[in-house]
């Protein structure tokens, strides 16, 4: 978790700026697929060793790009003069 929310919020601005270029569903899909990715090479690693690069690196990014795009979706999609956007 800890990772996972650092990273985020390290890289958090790319994010942002691919969201902009090709938007919100394609990066979602990009998240997805980097958690999937992950995973999936995860379970065919030789040496636990090797789970640091093959899960939490990609994993991190993976769900931090649905985190942080998640919570913009969540704004955009309730606007501040909407009455059930919450402050």
């Amino acid at each position: 978790v800890g990772l996972v929310q650092g990273l985020g919020s390290l890289i958090s601005p790319f994010y942002i700026y691919l969201l902009k270029a090709i938007g919100i569903k394609q990066t979602f899909l990009i998240g997805i697929f980097i958690c999937f990715l992950s995973l999936l090479t995860s379970s065919y690693v030789p040496n636990e060793h090797y789970l640091f690069i093959t899960y939490s690196i990609p994993f991190s990014i993976g769900s931090s790009i649905i985190f942080v795009l998640g919570s913009l979706v969540t704004g955009l999609y309730y606007p501040p003069n909407s009455k059930w956007h919450i402050t």
